[in-house]
């Protein structure tokens, strides 16, 4: 690798903003209220239940104007996802309210350890920070790299200590203590700020000399206007939209590309998170120009009509240490390699899982991906299911059309002489097949906890399998292996819709129970 230095030049920048705080302490008006003055246009990624959206703009003309996008897991790569969206839809200021979930919530970073950890073979806790702190890099990366400014908030562990009152006299005062989060954090924002239940709020970081030290009650614009003098001194840079049209450009070229990547990788926007302009799967700046690199390659390889000249073997004698030794190739060179290797094959399962999504409640779509599973060899393909295991393609899509289809196959009842007749809810005796094991009842209850639905909502949780299996169900343990795997595929497929769809999909599961039969 060559190393030069440049000379160092100021670029203008975007704010990149931490406030932490115990509750009450206004971490969301403050946040809202920063937003509003860096751009006219904010997206609102809330994690907590919707509570940014008590101060939207009512009536009465107070508030704040702002989109938001409610989100009930936390995986580090749908934050990367929302990001990616945001980005393309051209919010000027995202606000992350708050990233303390994406560390400590549902299917965060904590959680998302221990599942890895638990797996066969992993190296236990080890293994499962080995695998899943790459996604929260990737994670801090694309908050980095958003286009626009980015607030995020952070909850802090609180305690109680004998503090003074107006008064002079002792008194119990709430405190935060740390953030929660990993320990670091801090280092990657221009400015981090904590707040106290006196909603003050105290710079404790900051890049921007006029706010160092500051100590602000009830903060307000000001700030952020504060913030954006020093931000917009400095030379004008191209944002992640401008270098994804370079790419899809059609007169791009490979050598081009290699360009743009490596001036990409300068600016620190690899890792930038973007929608595919085809796919609309979000994805990085870099691994797209890369790819767009491969679809050249392979379009130039596709359309040559003579034969390539074979590249020489490499002289083991002279060159010793390419021989004996493989480097790691760097980002830079990545869309280099790409012009001299073969384009890799595409898989097209993620495309057609994708497809399968949209029309989850259309059975004509359902049917034409089936036909495109059947085309492309793919029916017999393994997919994921929330248990930990795999099913065959075709026995998802099967499944779901039997689901709108109304037209599951009820377990046939034994006609028994003097054996009673089973009633609804008592399908799944042993006659009728094996019952769900303890795995599945319990691979059931994370699934719905993963779509929202709490161990608390008992009656609505069998409603949902209910409309699933197309019965009444008065308990979990009276399930079949097979209904149980349907149950699983269904919420696996709820799992992966976008949030605003999950609620309406279950909803549809819910309408659709049969109700018991009144004896």
């Amino acid at each position: 690798m060559t190393f030069t230095f440049t000379p160092a030049t100021r670029e203008q920048g975007k704010a990149r903003i931490a406030l932490d705080g115990p509750s009450g302490a206004g971490k969301t008006f403050t946040a809202l209220t920063l937003a509003g003055a860096l751009s006219p246009r904010v997206a609102v990624i809330d994690t907590e239940r919707g509570s940014a959206s008590k101060y939207a703009r009512g009536s009465s003309g107070d508030g704040f104007d702002f989109d938001t996008l409610q989100m009930v897991t936390y995986d580090p790569r749908d934050l990367i996802g929302a990001l990616a969206t945001a980005g393309s839809a051209g919010y000027g200021c995202v606000v992350v309210d708050s990233l303390s979930h994406f560390w400590m919530g549902r299917g965060g970073m904590l959680e998302l350890v221990d599942a890895i950890g638990q797996r066969k073979g992993s190296g236990g806790g080890f293994g499962g920070w080995k695998e899943a702190r790459p996604y929260e890099r990737d994670m801090i990366d694309a908050l980095l790299a958003y286009p626009g400014h980015v607030i995020v908030t952070m909850r802090v562990k609180s305690e109680w200590v004998i503090g003074t009152n107006k008064n002079g006299k002792p008194a119990p005062e709430k405190i935060g203590t740390k953030p929660e989060q990993r320990d670091g954090l801090e280092y990657e924002f221009d400015v981090v700020a904590s707040m106290d239940l006196e909603n003050t709020l105290s710079v404790g970081k900051t890049r921007c000399p006029a706010l160092n030290g500051s100590v602000i009650n009830r903060p307000d614009a000001g700030v952020a206007v504060t913030l954006l003098e020093w931000l917009s001194d400095g030379a004008e840079m191209a944002d992640p939209a401008t270098y994804l049209d370079r790419a899809v450009a059609a007169d791009a070229t490979v050598d081009g590309l290699r360009e743009l990547h490596a001036e990409v990788a300068r600016r620190q926007l690899v890792a930038s998170a973007v929608l595919h302009p085809t796919t609309r799967v979000p994805m990085g700046l870099g691994a797209f120009i890369v790819e767009r690199a491969h679809q050249l390659r392979a379009a130039a390889a596709q359309s040559a009509t003579s034969t390539p000249t074979p590249t020489p073997l490499a002289d083991p004698v002279r060159q010793p240490e390419r021989s004996q030794h493989t480097e790691e190739p760097t980002p830079e060179r990545a869309v280099e390699q790409a012009a001299v290797e073969p384009a890799p094959p595409v898989d097209r399962l993620p495309l057609l899982l994708d497809a399968i999504r949209a029309g989850w409640s259309d059975p004509a779509a359902l049917a034409a991906c089936r036909q495109t599973a059947t085309d492309g060899g793919l029916l017999a393909r393994e997919v994921p299911v929330l248990d930990g295991g795999t099913i065959p393609l075709h026995r998802m899509i099967d499944g779901r059309l039997g689901d709108l289809a109304g037209a599951r196959p009820q377990p046939e009842q034994q006609s028994t002489p003097g054996a009673e007749v089973p009633t609804p809810g008592q399908w799944g005796t042993p006659q009728q097949g094996q019952f769900a094991s303890a795995g599945q009842t319990r691979a059931i209850a994370t699934a719905m906890a993963a779509v929202g639905v709490e161990s608390r909502e008992r009656a609505r949780r069998l409603a949902i399998v209910a409309g699933i299996v197309r019965r009444p169900v008065l308990t979990m343990k009276e399930l079949t292996v097979p209904e149980a795997g349907r149950v699983l595929d269904a919420l696996t497929l709820v799992q992966q819709m976008p949030t605003d769809d999950r609620a309406a999909e279950l909803g549809r599961y819910e309408a659709a129970a049969p109700q018991p039969q009144a004896a």
